[in-house]
């Protein structure tokens, strides 16, 4: 007896460490497709196709599955059930949405493009003319794959709130190291590595990620998921009702779950139900104590993204290589993110987050700044001013990232942690569509010095959101 709290404690310290590891894999294969869709599309098919700067903006709207998000979240918060049938629930979530993904993966491989010559010079108006069936189906294979990766995601993401304290500043960073780093490396692989290799070896590009992605799933799938025992001791039974416009959430007070008859009077109560989460959810950003941070959030990636869609074509534009980018933004932009990945959860649990985005906003600045340098003194560009920039820039938009999750989910709803954090990525993403969108038209007509000239204005934006936020009181203090 006397060994045994040493037992559990140590028991419970495994426990952790391996259910880090999973959702360190689970988000590695979510960030798989979406690496593809913003690395290596825009510039394959603007050296292999001249797309028009414009038109490579529409490359966004293949992430357009992660803003149902919400309605994912909703679905997921609207039946009560026991804490244990939550972890049920969310692992068959995963487990499905994963094989969803081996198969999409297995299709894109099957109908993937051979290899071939650029059809047009960079810079050039090109069309689709140039494109063969290949890239169509690669395109239409990687909108199925954020749709089954973003229902995959609210299942994650809510595991992953759950499983750490609401109060523990150092276990919520610790989780959101694992969820960007995760992300990032998948981004990585399929972003840069693989395409590079693939590049090198003169085989399909697509066939290549589409196989990464099948294996990454395939392997997470075996090794991490299906042998995982779950049991988010910090979550509730949630009751969800409606009540007017807006979903009221209460925490119920028994372990027993009323059976629902199928019916249609049963589907309509779930959809009111599912209704009522969303609009709940999409209210509580509007809160006063939450509209700094929800401003915070909506700028924080807005100008870095902007200059970031359209860096990597300019590079192609200026005469180097699209494998020679991808080489570049792979090793010394993607990589530098990671490490500030981490850094940024370091930072988030020593000085906490509204100073860190402070801290880490003058470098953002200073790295957009850099872009515009370049895009005014294009003779400049060789490999080791490039990479130099991209290992700023990625180091300090990195540690952004999780430092503003960190402290988004300390603003999560508990009692709907799906829905609620759900909310908060769709408006995140929504930003993002924006600036994709404004990037692609701002430097397709007024050219890459304009754009990159905005995106670092823009960057001062969240500076500014982090000081009105300093000067509110913190949730901690007004619950005291």
């Amino acid at each position: 007896q006397t060994n045994k709290p040493h037992t559990e404690a140590k028991n419970s310290a495994e426990f952790v460490m391996g259910l880090l590891l999973v959702l360190l894999a689970l988000y590695l294969v979510q960030g798989m497709p979406f690496g593809y869709q913003t690395k290596t599309l825009a510039v394959t098919l603007r050296e292999e196709h001249g797309v028009h700067l414009q038109s490579l903006g529409f490359i966004s709207l293949l992430g357009v599955p992660w803003s149902l998000k919400l309605l994912w979240g909703a679905l997921m918060d609207s039946t009560h059930a026991t804490t244990i049938e939550r972890d049920t629930k969310r692992k068959a979530w995963i487990v499905v949405t994963l094989c969803c993904i081996c198969g999409l993966s297995l299709l894109g491989i099957l109908f993937s493009d051979s290899p071939h010559q650029r059809a047009s010079a960079p810079g050039d108006d090109g069309d689709t003319s140039t494109m063969g069936a290949g890239v169509f189906v690669s395109l239409f294979t990687v909108l199925l794959l954020n749709t089954a990766a973003s229902m995959m995601d609210v299942a994650v993401d809510s595991l992953a709130i759950d499983s750490f304290a609401a109060d523990n500043d150092s276990a919520l960073a610790t989780v959101n190291t694992a969820q960007v780093v995760g992300f990032k490396i998948g981004m990585l692989l399929t972003g840069s590595t693989v395409p590079y290799v693939a590049s090198q070896c003169d085989v399909s590009v697509q066939a290549s990620v589409f196989t990464t992605i099948l294996i990454v799933a395939f392997g997470t799938l075996t090794v991490g998921v299906l042998p995982l025992k779950l049991n988010t001791s910090t979550s509730k039974p949630v009751e969800v009702k409606l009540k007017g416009d807006q979903a009221q959430f209460q925490t119920s007070q028994t372990n027993s779950v009323t059976e629902q008859a199928v019916s249609t009077q049963g589907i309509v109560e779930k959809l009111k139900n599912v209704a009522g989460a969303v609009i709940g959810a999409l209210q509580a950003l509007f809160t006063a104590d939450r509209r700094a941070i929800l401003a915070l959030f909506l700028s924080y990636k807005f100008g870095e993204l902007m200059a970031d869609f359209m860096f990597k074509p300019f590079l192609v534009d200026t005469g180097l290589g699209g494998g020679t980018v991808l080489l570049w933004s792979g090793l010394a932009g993607t990589l530098s993110s990671i490490v500030g990945s981490y850094a940024g959860g370091k930072l988030a649990a020593a000085v906490k987050p509204i100073p860190a985005v402070q801290l880490i906003g003058a470098a953002v600045v200073a790295s957009q700044a850099g872009r515009l340098f370049f895009a005014l003194h294009p003779h400049f560009v060789t490999a080791i001013p490039i990479m130099s920039l991209m290992v700023v820039e990625g180091c300090a938009g990195g540690a952004m990232t999780t430092v503003v999750f960190t402290l988004v989910m300390q603003h999560v709803d508990r009692q709907q942690t799906a829905t609620s954090y759900a909310a908060w990525s769709v408006a995140e993403l929504l930003s993002k569509y924006i600036a994709v969108f404004a990037s692609g038209w701002i430097a397709g007509t007024y050219g890459y010095p304009m754009l990159f000239s905005v995106a670092t204005l823009c960057c001062l934006i969240p500076i500014g959101c982090a000081a009105a936020i300093k000067r509110q009181p913190s949730q901690r203090q007004k619950q005291k």
